[in-house]
């Protein structure tokens, strides 16, 4: 607690530093073909045979527990893998605007 007094001082210069390169980059467009694999890869064939696969084995694993729970979390990570891309990417566009 004695040093309380002597670190902020140093804490809010760091933080003050650091806010200065939060903004570099902003507009993202070193990461932009990153982005567009990501995508493609998602909602393209990947994307598609990854979601059903969680499909099917949360199919499976309802079957063998005698659960529709299973059945419905692997529906909604397969909607969510294929989907999920497409809402991040217009909740981002909004904020930016």
């Amino acid at each position: 607690m004695k040093y309380l007094k002597a670190i902020l001082p140093v804490m809010a210069l760091m933080i003050m530093g650091l806010a200065a390169n939060a903004f570099a980059g902003a507009n993202g467009a070193e990461f932009a073909p990153v982005e567009t694999a990501l995508l493609d890869w998602a909602q393209g064939g990947l994307g598609r045979a990854l979601a059903l696969g969680i499909f099917l084995v949360g199919t499976g694993v309802g079957i063998a527990r005698q659960s529709l729970m299973s059945i419905a979390t692997g529906l909604g990570g397969g909607l969510a893998l294929f989907y999920l891309p497409d809402v991040i990417t217009s909740i981002v566009a909004a904020m930016i605007v």
